[in-house]
């Protein structure tokens, strides 16, 4: 068996939601909403935007986009130094 490059779900995920028929979106909408994706978050979201238009679905559908930006801001939150204290 050849050996396989795995890559982070965080990755792969845009392009499954570019290759995605309408019935796959939902599919991976559903799993996108409750996966923890701690980094590119503005690839996946703006992959999802252009693939929710194409198939006729609000750029929300599932509640995916408004699960993704909770995430990217946790994790901008999280990344942040500590605020300086006087």
């Amino acid at each position: 068996m050849p050996e396989t490059d795995y890559k982070p779900f965080h990755e792969t995920i845009v392009d499954a939601i570019h290759h995605a028929t309408q019935c796959q979106l939902g599919c991976l909408g559903a799993l996108i909403r409750v996966t923890k994706i701690p980094k590119n978050h503005n690839a996946i979201i703006a992959e999802w935007k252009a693939q929710t238009a194409i198939h006729g679905y609000g750029e929300n559908f599932l509640g995916v986009l408004d699960s993704l930006l909770e995430q990217k801001a946790k994790s901008a939150a999280a990344d942040a130094p500590p605020a300086n204290r006087a």
